[in-house]
């Protein structure tokens, strides 16, 4: 499971740089601006390290990863009703850094926790997921918004296109 995890969200987070182009035309911002989105939320997630043993003790591997996920999910689902920058950043970026955050901390604990022999391995292979996802993720998310430009084909589907694919991100997200 922490394979699969880690496909489907560190995917998308590696995948983001696909999102920069769509979400700096959508809101008519900068790169700078536009690139907080993410660092913002990797900000709060690798800001929330401190907290990993505690929130884990607190709620456990599987209730952690589930609320993460779940927190994730209603980010993108949030951040694609966005209409501002500074709503993304809000909903994408700090809701999401700390959906990731209760995600991420467990998901790679859960493999030490179970490897003890071998565990170099464990955490190789479960560490290769986001490195598949991130090949995988970049052009399925590209398609994905193509296909959602081409499928309207006047300028508001162009232009609102990116939401739905963030919609299906969403869904993506809670299977």
């Amino acid at each position: 499971s922490s394979w699969t995890i880690l496909f489907v969200f560190l995917g998308q987070v590696y995948a983001f740089a696909v999102w920069l182009p769509v979400l700096q035309e959508a809101f008519d911002s900068g790169e700078a601006v536009t690139s907080a989105v993410q660092s913002t939320g990797m900000t709060i997630m690798m800001a929330l390290g401190i907290f990993n043993a505690p929130m884990i003790q607190t709620l456990g591997y599987k209730r952690a990863s589930m609320l993460g996920g779940t927190i994730v999910a209603l980010a993108q689902f949030l951040s694609s009703f966005s209409t501002s920058i500074g709503m993304m950043i809000a909903t994408y970026g700090v809701l999401g850094g700390v959906g990731y955050w209760l995600l991420m901390a467990p998901t790679m604990a859960i493999v030490n926790f179970w490897f003890s022999e071998r565990r170099a391995t464990a955490v190789g292979l479960a560490m290769s997921g986001s490195g598949v996802g991130n090949a995988a993720m970049g052009p399925l998310i590209t398609a994905l918004i193509k296909g959602q430009e081409e499928s309207d084909g006047s300028q508001a589907g162009a232009e609102e296109g990116w939401r739905g694919v963030m919609r299906i991100m969403s869904a993506l997200t809670l299977v």
